[in-house]
């Protein structure tokens, strides 16, 4: 679910929206560069914008520089309250800024009575987080991939009942996934001498990372054959040395999963974190392939 805004500018002499009026003084922005956030990036149609103080789904925002007739914003629910009053609160600085029309949902509204709606949504998404870890434990719903801010979140059963019914512990776990000093494993792919797609992630000496349970193609690759979503069943671990400033080989997923998995720990519902291998621990490594 979300709140989508189109705000459009309706001056006769118009100017363009600059980058602070947006952020205002708290505010961070980035683009996705697969599955995770670069930060200080603008993507070619604009960025997501976040607090560092309380980082949750981040805010969706269509932006360019000499835009001067709209900008669109997009804020994904459930989310946090603060980061929901973030967002209001652009929305705000927006409306001050440019002489404007604004348009929720579809629906064209006054800036005064949108933003009298704060706290109608910020309930919202209070009874819409808990109608959704409900159905998680109920076993409606399985595990559920919930894109943030920096990177997916994976809500499994243990999530949704740890936070049912407490929301507030579900925000600080939110914020607190999101600056934990670690690499995100992402897949590159490439094909094979067969024609066949192959997925591969890196994994550096003794850097701490994130790694998921199961492989995958993060949502929005496309085959650019078919322009479809890419499909890859094939997946390795690529090893690289900062000692010997060199990659050192490849393992098959599976057999890089048997290793790491009793030095590491459940990050989230889909994903663990280990606290890097040794140059040692990577040579023994491949000599399990």
């Amino acid at each position: 679910m979300s709140i989508d805004v189109t705000i459009t500018q309706k001056s006769l002499i118009k100017k363009t929206l600059p980058l602070n009026i947006i952020l205002g003084d708290e505010l961070k922005y980035g683009a996705f560069d697969g599955f995770r956030l670069d930060p200080d990036v603008i993507g070619e149609g604009g960025f997501i914008a976040y607090n560092p103080g309380h980082i949750g789904r981040g805010i969706s925002i269509e932006w360019k520089e000499q835009e001067k007739e709209k900008i669109s914003l997009r804020a994904l629910t459930p989310s946090s309250p603060d980061e929901i009053k973030d967002f209001f609160a652009v929305i705000e600085r927006i409306c001050n800024y440019w002489k404007c029309e604004l348009e929720v949902d579809g629906d064209k509204q006054n800036a005064k009575e949108f933003y009298a709606r704060l706290s109608e949504f910020v309930d919202f998404n209070e009874r819409s987080l808990k109608a959704f870890f409900d159905e998680i434990v109920s076993g409606k719903q399985k595990q559920f991939s919930m894109f943030c801010a920096m990177w997916p979140l994976e809500i499994g059963i243990d999530e949704a009942k740890r936070f049912v019914e407490t929301p507030e512990d579900f925000y600080a776990w939110m914020h607190e996934r999101q600056t934990i000093d670690a690499y995100y494993a992402k897949p590159s792919f490439f094909v094979s001498q067969d024609d066949s797609i192959i997925g591969r992630y890196v994994v550096t000496e003794d850097v701490r990372s994130i790694f998921p349970l199961t492989p995958s193609v993060p949502f929005g690759t496309v085959d650019p054959d078919t322009q479809e979503q890419l499909k890859c069943d094939t997946y390795f671990v690529g090893l690289y040395s900062t000692t010997d400033d060199s990659g050192l080989g490849l393992v098959s997923y599976d057999v890089f999963l048997e290793y790491v998995l009793p030095k590491s720990e459940k990050y989230d519902g889909f994903n663990i974190i280990f606290e890097g291998l040794s140059l040692e621990e990577m040579k023994e490594l491949l000599n399990r392939e």
